[in-house]
């Protein structure tokens, strides 16, 4: 699939910084957001397949059927280093 071509927006990315009142301590969060779209273009399944991080390696089929009966649950997790992660 092409998703660079794709005028949707697939994917997002948002960052969050807490402030402590009590401690005064700031904590920056990374989220990683996806979209309606991202399922409707295949990323989602097409991820699901991945075999470093897919939880339904050659079973498109059986990921359909999944998060059609909104029985998806996925396993794995996407992890970043602090040194590949830039906030402006």
């Amino acid at each position: 699939m092409g998703y660079t071509d794709s005028q949707d927006n697939l994917v997002s990315i948002e960052a969050q910084t807490e402030h402590s009142l009590t401690t005064g301590k700031s904590e920056t969060r990374i989220f990683v957001k996806m979209y309606v779209d991202a399922v409707r273009s295949g990323l989602i399944a097409d991820m699901g397949e991945d075999e470093m991080f897919g939880t339904y390696i050659d079973q498109r089929d059986e990921f359909l059927r999944d998060w059609e009966s909104e029985e998806y649950s996925p396993t794995g997790s996407l992890v970043f280093k602090e040194e590949d992660v830039e906030v402006n």
